[in-house]
C-alpha cells in the first residue's frame, strides 16, 4: 500500500502525560510570575509556586487527565473531555504569545480549525474525538488520525481501501475532510490500533 509522504501530526502514543502536563503547568507558572514581577517583585515571589506544587495545579491535572483519556488509558469519570478543554483553554489563554509554540492552547472558537502540530493540540483533538466516538457520534478524519497516530492523508488511504470500520463519506465534501467514522466496531479498531502503535513519528511519515 502507498504511504503518505509527510507527517502532519504528533504521535499521541509518544506523549508522556505527566511530562507534558508538567511542562504546560511550568509555562503557565513562569508566565504568571513574569507578569506579577512586572507589577511588583514581592508579588512575583508570592505567585511563583514551588516545583513540586506544579503537579497539584489545575493546569497539570487537566492536561494529564486529557492525555491519558485520549490515549485510552484512563476514563474521566463525571467530567467530560469537552468540560476539561473548556476549563483548560481560558486558564492557559494568557500564554498564547509565549515563544515556545509547543504548549500553546487554542481558543474555544478555534478548536474546529485546530491542527495536530503540537503535543497539546494533538491531545485536545484526540480527547474530543474519543468523547464523540464513545458517545456514538461521528468522528472526523483528523480526530481518528490523532487517536491512532497516523496522518490524515494515510487515514484517507485506509478509508478508501475499506480498512476503517464505520467509515462513510460526507455528501458534497471532497479531500481529507470528506470522511466520517462511527460505531462500536470503530471504537474497538481504534483501541486495537492504539495498543499496537509504537512511539515515534506518525505512520505514513518519514522516520
Amino acid at each position: 500500500m502507498s504511504r503518505a509522504k509527510r507527517p502532519d501530526t504528533v504521535r499521541l502514543g509518544a506523549i508522556d502525560a505527566s511530562t507534558l502536563a508538567h511542562r504546560v503547568a511550568s509555562e503557565m507558572r513562569d508566565h504568571l510570575t513574569r507578569q506579577a514581577r512586572a507589577l511588583s517583585p514581592a508579588v512575583g515571589l508570592i505567585v511563583s509556586p514551588a516545583v513540586d506544587a506544579l503537579d497539584r495545579s489545575i493546569i497539570y491535572r487537566l492536561v494529564d487527565s486529557l492525555t491519558l483519556y485520549a490515549q485510552g488509558r484512563r476514563e474521566l469519570g463525571t467530567v467530560s473531555a469537552s468540560e476539561c478543554v473548556a476549563q483548560l483553554t481560558p486558564l492557559y489563554q494568557s500564554c498564547m504569545r509565549l515563544p515556545d509554540k509547543r504548549f500553546r492552547a487554542p481558543t474555544v472558537e478555534g478548536l474546529a480549525t485546530l491542527e495536530p502540530t503540537t503535543e497539546l493540540a494533538c491531545v485536545i483533538i484526540a480527547a474530543l474525538g474519543r468523547e464523540q466516538m464513545d458517545g456514538g457520534k461521528p468522528v472526523t478524519a483528523k480526530e481518528v488520525a490523532c487517536l491512532i497516530g497516523v496522518d490524515r492523508a494515510y487515514l484517507t488511504i485506509l478509508a478508501n481501501a475499506g480498512e476503517v470500520p464505520g467509515a462513510f463519506r460526507v455528501p458534497g465534501v471532497r479531500g481529507l475532510d470528506e470522511w466520517r467514522f462511527k460505531g462500536k466496531k470503530l471504537a474497538r479498531w481504534v483501541g486495537e490500533k492504539q495498543a499496537q502503535a509504537p512511539s515515534g513519528r506518525v505512520a505514513g511519515g518519514a522516520s
